[in-house]
């Protein structure tokens, strides 16, 4: 029993070795597309030091996401805000998604990006976003509940003539989900019920 238990745990360090080893070498590329990000999203210098770094585990791995501050390694979930947060998290999102092409279709889906950012944050996310669509070919799903922040990303879009198209939530009715629908590329709107 003794030598089993010597085996499995000699082999478990192996495994922890290999699997840091690769997600050093795997996150290489992420790296800096993260730095850039994460200078574009986020404003506050102190937090542009923010490091990614691989935590291997037997059942599943994940990022650790930590800022020096003075010399000390902190936790980012501790010191920031759920707006910063959740820049860190687009960050690492945008980086996973440009340095590691898993599809070629370049789209991303965006649930409410900007719900904790203010005016300034959500212009530097909506900057990013469009030079995802100009430069690399984006196609880019947001849903929000500002009506503001919509128009504001559609202005961004019709400045480089990238299309778009807006789908707002009027009703339920017994055909379905009702909704008005733009388009910038035909001048057309008109009112869709989608049967569920």
């Amino acid at each position: 029993a003794q030598r089993a238990r010597e085996a499995s745990d000699q082999l478990s360090t192996a495994l922890n070795k290999v699997t840091t080893e690769f997600g050093g070498q795997a996150l290489r590329p992420f790296d800096e597309l993260f730095r850039r990000y994460l200078r574009a999203l986020i404003h506050d210098e102190r937090f542009h030091t923010i490091a990614a770094t691989y935590k291997p585990a037997a059942r599943s791995a994940g990022l650790s996401f930590k800022v020096d501050l003075g010399g000390v390694d902190t936790e980012a979930e501790h010191i920031l805000s759920e707006g910063q947060l959740g820049e860190v998290s687009l960050a690492t999102m945008l980086a996973a998604s440009t340095a590691f092409p898993w599809s070629r279709w370049r789209v991303l889906l965006l649930d409410d990006p900007t719900q904790y950012n203010d005016l300034i944050h959500s212009t530097a996310l909506f900057d990013v976003l469009r030079n995802l669509v100009r430069f690399a070919g984006y196609q880019i799903f947001v849903s929000t509940h500002d009506n503001e922040q919509a128009s504001f990303l559609r202005r961004k879009l019709d400045a480089i003539d990238a299309p778009w198209i807006d789908c707002r939530y009027i009703a339920h009715s017994p055909k379905g989900i009702v909704a008005e629908v733009r388009r910038s590329f035909d001048g057309s709107t008109g009112e869709v019920a989608v049967a569920m």
